[in-house]
């Protein structure tokens, strides 16, 4: 998740329990690779401890759950 992300256009991606052990660079590396995989409305879910770090990128979707986001703008 730190190197540039080999898929673009993902509907879905899990990733839950894995952020919290990265100090804050590599979270914030991460979520953006993350969030640069998946397509415009696709869905990012993540650990409940795991605050997204991208802005204005990702929306939250309620949920009882889970932690999950929609992607809503291409992030540069």
């Amino acid at each position: 998740v730190l190197d540039p992300p080999p898929v673009c256009s993902a509907d879905l991606i899990l990733c839950r329990n894995m952020l919290i052990y990265f100090d804050e660079a590599a979270n914030r590396r991460a979520q953006e690779n993350l969030v640069s995989a998946l397509r415009s409305g696709g869905v990012l879910v993540l650990g409940p401890a795991d605050a997204p770090r991208t802005n204005g990128a990702l929306e939250p979707i309620g949920t009882h759950s889970a932690t999950v986001y929609l992607k809503t703008a291409e992030v540069a």
